[in-house]
Order: C-alpha cells, then sequence, then structure tokens
C-alpha cells in the first residue's frame, strides 16, 4: 500500500514538472522539444543543446555585421586621410606660390670651356631689414637663399679649396659668420629648404665638400640676394645687404 502511494506521488510529481516547464518555455513544443515526454535529466540536456546551437546561430549572424561595420569604418578613415592629404598639398601649392612672390627664383649659368656649371636659387629680398646676425643668425645653417635648397650642378669635376668636387648635383648650404662663411656642398636635395619648424634641412651626413671664405664688406647695399658665377677668375658669390662671400672654383 506505501509502495502504491508513493508510486503515484512520483506521477503526479512528473506530471507537475512536465506542466511547470510547459509553462516557463512555451516554445520549446515548436522547437521539436516536447517536455513531458521525457525524464528531467534528458530534458535539461537537450534545453542545453538547443540553447547552444541558438548562441551559435546569432554568432554566424554576428560576424557578417560586424564585418561590414569594420569595412565602412575603415572606408571612412580612408576618406578622411586623402581628405586631409589633399587639403595639405593644396596648402603648401599655396604656400609656395605666395613665397616665390616675394623670393622669385632664378638660375645662373657659365660655360667655360668643355664645363658647364649651373645655380638654380631664390632670392629674397632686404626690406630694410638688418639681414645677416638677425634675419639669417651667425653660426647657424641657412639654406642660401629662400623657398627650395639651393642647388648647384656641374658637370665637370671641380676643385673647392684643394678639395675634389666630383661632377654631379649638390645642394648649397651656408654657416654666415661675422668674418667668413663655411659653405657645404650636399649631395643629398630636398623638397624644401626648411621644415615646418624653420630649420634647415640639411642631412649633414651627406656632406661632400666644405670650405670657409672670408666676408668682403661692401660700400652699396644688394636689395635681392644674388649669386652670380664669375668667369676670370672662375667663382660663385653670393651678395646681400652689405656683405659678399666668393668661392674659388678650378676645372680639374
Amino acid at each position: 500500500m506505501a509502495a502504491h502511494n508513493f508510486m503515484q506521488i512520483l506521477r503526479l510529481v512528473k506530471k507537475a514538472y512536465g506542466l511547470f516547464y510547459q509553462i516557463i518555455f512555451p516554445n520549446l513544443n515548436g522547437a521539436g522539444l516536447q517536455a513531458t515526454d521525457h525524464k528531467p535529466t534528458s530534458f535539461l540536456s537537450r534545453f542545453y543543446l538547443h540553447e547552444r546551437n541558438n548562441r551559435k546561430k546569432l554568432k554566424s549572424i554576428a560576424k557578417p555585421k560586424n564585418k561590414i561595420a569594420m569595412k565602412k569604418a575603415l572606408k571612412w578613415i580612408g576618406i578622411v586621410v586623402a581628405s586631409l592629404a589633399v587639403l595639405l598639398f593644396i596648402a603648401f601649392q599655396v604656400l609656395q606660390s605666395q613665397t616665390k612672390k616675394h623670393s622669385p627664383e632664378d638660375t645662373v649659368e657659365l660655360v667655360s670651356g668643355d664645363a658647364e656649371v649651373s645655380v638654380f636659387y631664390n632670392r629674397p629680398s632686404k626690406k630694410g631689414r638688418q639681414i645677416f646676425g638677425e634675419l639669417v643668425p651667425y653660426n647657424e645653417v641657412w639654406r642660401t637663399g629662400a623657398n627650395e635648397a639651393t642647388t648647384f650642378t656641374t658637370n665637370k669635376d671641380l676643385m673647392v679649396d684643394n678639395q675634389t668636387l666630383p661632377a654631379g648635383t649638390y645642394t648649397v648650404w651656408t654657416i654666415p659668420e661675422e668674418d667668413s662663411w663655411a659653405v657645404i656642398f650636399n649631395d643629398k636635395m630636398y623638397s624644401w629648404g626648411v621644415s615646418f619648424g624653420g630649420v634647415a634641412s640639411r642631412d649633414p651626413e651627406a656632406d661632400v665638400l666644405k670650405t670657409m671664405v672670408p666676408v668682403e664688406q661692401l660700400n652699396e647695399v644688394v636689395e635681392m640676394f644674388t649669386m652670380t658665377l664669375e668667369q676670370n677668375p672662375m667663382a660663385l658669390t653670393m651678395s646681400w645687404d652689405q656683405t659678399r662671400v666668393s668661392v674659388p672654383l678650378q676645372v680639374k
């Protein structure tokens, strides 16, 4: 009798258990899971598998969405970077055109026998300013003009202060001092004579030749920076304000 009553109690508990899960998880039947047809442990196992499969499906849906979002973000980043590059290029061109108005470019040439020498440079003006020692500080590298770095080209080897300057194209840098200048020939080309911070762009490791020349004081003011190539004797001269220096040259 006691055993019979115990079995009835177990059947009632089982039915109550099944009814409970039908109320709490009504969608399980539609998913092919019949809670009342299985033992509790079997039902819980199938329920766990069902939820795990759902999570996998959600992840498979989320991954493509994340990839699309990432592609869109990269696309917009690329557009922003490209736009900034274009704006910087335009700004540089505008700056360059403005500086060219105030410091026009010029080229001087010399032919001596088989030797052909040329200098490309830009010509800033004095405009009432004190040049050397103020606008152009002493003991600091100067781009020797304005805008782009000054370039010197020779098709023949030259002798400069008993040193050989091989044929080629060089940038010319100077270090003005009150009584003498250092004149430097550098074999590296630079898009602009100074950095955005105003420091000369010269790379000292690319220096090929350096010479010291004395300063000559002029009686008259030279308004625009002027470079010339003299024939007899052959020399590269630089004049501005009331200062002039000359670099003797000789075809090797």
